[in-house]
């Protein structure tokens, strides 16, 4: 089977702290999610979408289920191709600035 033909389209949800969620697509759920990053801005939230296959996303959702893990998944979100919602260029730079526990004011 083709890799290329099973991937599926997955949300994201990053921060300071690196990926926090991973769910598949619904096109109804991007509305609440801006105001959940906008509520958020303190530790630099974004969300976005990533095509992935079905053995990549076991991997990565086994890899946010630790701090270390949520950093390198976020690394590795941004050497791929991903998207960031239009509109939210604010997102773009917070995304140059994650991960880094040091913005989250309340860190430590």
């Amino acid at each position: 089977m083709d890799s290329q033909n099973s991937k599926k389209c997955y949300i994201f949800l990053a921060d300071c702290h690196g990926v926090q969620s991973l769910t598949s697509y619904d096109p109804q759920m991007t509305s609440g999610l801006n105001h959940t990053c906008m509520a958020n801005v303190h530790r630099f939230s974004v969300w976005g979408l990533i095509d992935l296959d079905d053995e990549l996303f076991k991997v990565c959702n086994r890899m946010i289920e630790n701090k270390e893990g949520k950093k390198i998944f976020l690394k590795l979100i941004k050497e791929r191709q991903y998207s960031l919602p239009s509109g939210q260029s604010i997102f773009k730079r917070l995304m140059e600035r994650i991960p880094n526990d040091e913005l989250d004011p309340f860190y430590g």
